[in-house]
């Protein structure tokens, strides 16, 4: 199975954004975009007006914005963490500064169950504990210590609780209404505006009960003066949010236990009926961005030894081959003689590239199915090369768009297939799935049909 290339995101923290589905994504683009009105640069830029709503394409650009709104400057970045620190604090929710991220987005979603619970009518926290399976709970008198018990316990009852929260935003910030959709197998969690759908009974019962107190915290929450300009307004949903979906699509297993208890989505009214639209497909789709028509991949590794290391490119047709010895591009045959790839070393040490395969897409011969990249090892094997990277470039603008470290047990090694760029009906992908072999370049050479010696 082939694994597509994801948009690089810096900061550990918003590698979640990668996971999230574009209806997930949807809420964060609309905090930004509602939120952050005058200041946001989300709208302005090249890819999103190009792409959206297609959001997985630019999730990248997503956490950009967080970043810089959770900064409060645009030229010094906070790392996600102190964004985070930086909302419970302004929540007054405690911490520690050694706290873990996990820990501190734990602590800010029981700060909002807390102060849930304290705005809940005793008949609301008798609901709330019959839908989350605790029927025989006396509620009379008791805390939120009990709830907040429930909750960092994990299990069942702490999922329905952070899908609540996670729904309330959806629907704050949505207008009105969260769809929920608990998917078999991914365990998806879809959230949008309109009619709103569960996948169980369970879930209907905990979002009917908690949608409308959590939301009304929220809202409330969120438009407080005292958050002090657009920044707040935005990271403060904002981070709540991810915190809530980082639990669930951490705990999948937990989550499709919990709420998938029919394969038929049923309709659910959450807060009210709207005018009923075309459901939404159900089958999550990971979809791989396009490359541009004109691109470079550059290489990078530090050889500890006395070898010198390589990259080669295979212009291959659809019989797997190259159709003539001109397909194939190295050292001593730097570039196709329709100048749709060339080869390029000697390069000034600005992006620690060693080497680069620049590529023009719309050159290529139609009978190009695939190019196939390689690292090749003159002697030895790659036990003895560190730090090897790829990173893919847009060539027209100089904006990278991918970058990954080229990790693996190549100790014995002596080629490394890196990917393979790969023509769709409408454009061209980029497949990265590093793979080593003990097959030298002139065993490549025969593999892909190039006379060489």
């Amino acid at each position: 199975m082939p694994i597509y290339v994801p948009n690089t995101i810096e900061d550990e923290g918003l590698t979640i954004l990668n996971d999230m589905s574009n209806e997930e994504l949807e809420v964060l683009v609309r905090i930004i975009i509602d939120k952050g009105k005058l200041t946001e640069r989300l709208t302005s830029n090249k890819r999103y007006k190009q792409f959206a709503p297609d959001h997985q394409r630019y999730t990248d650009l997503i956490s950009k914005e967080l970043i810089a709104f959770g900064s409060h400057t645009l030229y010094f970045n906070k790392r996600y963490k102190d964004i985070v620190r930086d909302v419970c604090g302004k929540m007054k929710v405690p911490f520690d500064k050694k706290d873990l991220l996990k820990t501190l987005e734990q602590k800010l979603l029981s700060n909002v169950l807390e102060q849930t619970w304290e705005n809940m009518s005793e008949e609301e926290r008798r609901d709330l504990f019959e839908a989350i399976g605790e029927k025989n709970f006396d509620v009379s008198g008791a805390s939120s210590a009990a709830l907040l018990g429930l909750f960092q316990a994990g299990g069942a009852a702490s999922i329905q609780l952070t899908l609540s929260i996670v729904g309330s935003i959806a629907a704050t910030i949505l207008g009105g209404t969260a769809e929920a959709l608990v998917l078999g197998g991914g365990a998806t969690l879809i959230y949008g505006s309109g009619a709103a759908f569960a996948a169980s009974t369970a879930a209907s019962r905990i979002l009917g009960v908690l949608t409308g107190p959590i939301g009304i915290a929220l809202t409330t929450a969120f438009t407080l003066k005292q958050l002090g300009g657009p920044a707040y307004r935005v990271t403060m949903p904002a981070v709540i949010y991810i915190a809530g979906m980082r639990m669930l699509h951490e705990n999948k297993a937990i989550v499709e236990q919990t709420f998938v208890e029919e394969k038929t989505v049923k309709p659910l009214n959450v807060v009210k009926e709207k005018p009923t639209k075309k459901p939404l497909s159900l089958k999550r789709k990971k979809k791989a961005a396009l490359l541009p028509d004109k691109m470079f991949f550059g290489f990078g590794w530090m050889a500890l030894g006395e070898s010198t290391v390589d990259v080669v490119a295979f212009m291959v047709d659809g019989t797997g081959h190259v159709s003539n010895d001109e397909g194939f591009i190295f050292f001593n045959q730097p570039k196709h003689e329709s100048g749709a790839i060339e080869w390029i070393n000697d390069l000034p040490p600005v992006n620690d590239d060693v080497e680069l395969i620049r590529i023009d897409g719309s050159k290529l011969p139609s009978n190009v199915q695939s190019i196939k990249l390689f690292l090749v090892i003159d002697d030895g094997s790659f036990n003895a090369v560190i730090n090897m990277f790829v990173r893919l470039v847009d060539d027209s603008s100089g904006q990278e768009i991918f970058r990954r470290a080229i990790d693996g047990d190549f100790s014995n090694a002596k080629s490394i297939e890196v990917g393979a760029i790969v023509r769709q009906s409408d454009g061209w992908i980029f497949e990265f799935n590093p793979r080593g072999s003990d097959k030298e370049l002139v065993e490549l050479c025969k593999r892909f049909g190039v006379n060489a010696k």
